[in-house]
Order: C-alpha cells, then sequence, then structure tokens
C-alpha cells in the first residue's frame, strides 16, 4: 500500500469513527439510553430524536417492559407549535410499500371530544412539538432493512415529510438497528 493510500485509509477510519461515537455519545441525535428501575426492574430503552433528512422533523423511539412484547414507540418531533390530534396520521413509504398510523393515545387517557387537539409536548425553548405512535418491532426491522424510507406527518390541512438517509458514513439506520437489537435482547 502506497503512503497516500495508507494515510486515506487511516484518515477515513477515524473519521468514520468520530461519526459512529454521535450515536454513542449522550445528547448527540439517536443516542439510545437504557435505564432499570430499581423498585421493580421495569425496564425503559429510548433513542433521542434524529433529523430526517432536511426537513423539519425528528424520529426517536421508546420502549418500556410494560408494554406489549412487540410494541415500540415512534417519538415524532415537528419544529414549531403545532397541533397533532387523532387524525394526524404518521405515514411511511418504505421500498413503494405504504404504512400508516394514528397517535398513540395511553390507555386511561381520553379525549373529552373527538375533535379535541393533542399536543402531547410542545418545548418552547426548542420549538418542537411532540407525537408519539405505537409500531411493532417488525416494522422497526423494515425501518433500517429498507433500500428507501419517506416519513410524513398529517396534520389536517397540511403536510411534513422528509427521507431518511441510509448511503451516508453513518446513517439512520445503524440508530435504528442498534434500537432494535438492544430491545430484542430483553
Amino acid at each position: 500500500m502506497t503512503p497516500s493510500k495508507a494515510f486515506f485509509t487511516v484518515v477515513s477510519v477515524f473519521v468514520a469513527l468520530i461519526f459512529v461515537g454521535c450515536y454513542t455519545t449522550p445528547g448527540y441525535y439517536g443516542y439510545i439510553s437504557e435505564t432499570v428501575s430499581k423498585i421493580d426492574n421495569t425496564r425503559q430503552i429510548s433513542m433521542k430524536p434524529f433529523p430526517v433528512g432536511d426537513s423539519p422533523l425528528k424520529l426517536g423511539m421508546y420502549k418500556s417492559s410494560t408494554m406489549p412484547k412487540d410494541m415500540v414507540l415512534l417519538v415524532v418531533q415537528l419544529q414549531g407549535a403545532h397541533n397533532f390530534d387523532k387524525g394526524s396520521l404518521l405515514r411511511f413509504n418504505i421500498d413503494a410499500t405504504p404504512y400508516s398510523f394514528p397517535p398513540y393515545q395511553a390507555p386511561g387517557l381520553r379525549r373529552s371530544s373527538p375533535d379535541d387537539i393533542n399536543v402531547l409536548v410542545y418545548d418552547a425553548t426548542s420549538h418542537w412539538s411532540t407525537e408519539r405512535y405505537a409500531v411493532t418491532m417488525d416494522f422497526i426491522r423494515n425501518l433500517y432493512t429498507a433500500h428507501g424510507t419517506v416519513v410524513r406527518v398529517d396534520l389536517g390541512n397540511e403536510f411534513y415529510e422528509g427521507s431518511l438517509f441510509y448511503h451516508s458514513a453513518v446513517s439512520d439506520r445503524t440508530a435504528i438497528k442498534s434500537f432494535h437489537d438492544r430491545v430484542m435482547k430483553w
């Protein structure tokens, strides 16, 4: 190997390690944290939402051992103050196959009327609105094995969409697969 090829290889490996480190460093997009309760051994795992392409969307994940075994919550963040109502569907086009999910409503929480708005979280300091959607572990597997995925949130008369990146040195696929694999070890 010539000196220039060796140098390029070393630099490439170094840059890749820095980017992969983003998914394993607290505070970075895609960071996965896992906790176990000291009271009842309940486990929970969450992934910090990562940007969906160049759209105003972020996508994260949450799972608790108290949830049904196959259920995962996708945490969708939308930049700005937005109202998610019961018709705010989360849509995916994964390798030309469409999927659609309604907002998740935790057991025991009820809307007072069918038209009530459900703004789960709006953080005024960061300007992100948040909603959760229940999906299966098989769906999560589809996300990280796909060749192309478009994500869309429908809010009444408007929608926001973006594409997941799979072909960069550090991809959304890395974080999604890592989350899936860790949950499967439970």
